[in-house]
């Protein structure tokens, strides 16, 4: 539906699959018509693609934030994860596959989906890493649960999902993001804002930690 009319190509107010990818990307675009029931109407609107995108950029970034997290952790891979955080996982991931056994009601899904980036994010904000190696071991078997939950729904959470990287760019990025640091140190506000202001334009979102800053790859 648009303007509350269904799409029709005889009123000429429908927007083609290509153009929608072009306009909006497909992973807000995909997000967007997975929000919703099937059985049930969907109002296109520029906002609501838009409010899509955000709630895309949540799942990604708790994504990222466990990656942080877990570099900051070192290489605990032989540690058996925290029996709470695993517990936690399974009731997230029954609570998922009930929402797609019931005529596949992917809303409810994703609610699952937001309810493990939110037990993640509690962990991940921290910005010291990790003393336990079990909680470390939990977070890397949460965030794996995170991804295969999205790619049921054909959702790449993925913080780089949003375009394909060039041979240059994390490279170029990490120069970028090391001179952006100096700035900051000589307190140089304006054009360290101006730096991620005009990174966010062209598609690439800046994230400032106390340890340093990221990035990853957004719709612009």
């Amino acid at each position: 539906m648009t303007g509350g009319v269904k799409m029709s190509k005889s009123l000429g107010n429908f927007l083609t699959v290509a153009d929608a990818i072009e306009k909006y990307g497909a992973g807000r675009l995909r997000f967007f018509l997975v929000s919703s029931h099937y059985r049930s109407r969907q109002e296109f609107t520029p906002e609501a693609i838009e409010d899509a995108g955000r709630a895309f950029e949540r799942l990604q970034i708790a994504v990222q934030n466990a990656g942080r997290y877990l570099g900051l952790a070192g290489s605990n891979g032989g540690s058996e994860p925290s029996p709470d955080l695993s517990n936690q996982l399974a009731g997230h991931q029954r609570a998922f596959t009930a929402g797609m056994d019931d005529d596949f009601n992917c809303p409810a899904a994703l609610g699952a989906i937001f309810q493990l980036s939110a037990d993640m994010n509690r962990i991940t904000a921290a910005s010291h890493p990790p003393t336990d190696a079990r909680t470390a071991a939990g977070i890397r078997l949460m965030r794996e649960g995170l991804l295969q939950m999205g790619d049921v729904l054909g959702l790449d959470l993925s913080p780089s999902s949003a375009g394909g990287d060039t041979d240059a760019l994390p490279g170029l990025m990490e120069i970028l993001l090391s001179l952006r640091a100096e700035l900051r140190d000589k307190k140089e506000w304006a054009l360290t804002d101006q730096i991620r202001d005009r990174l966010r334009a062209i598609g690439i979102a800046i994230e400032d930690h106390k340890e340093g800053s990221t990035w990853r790859k957004v719709s612009p």
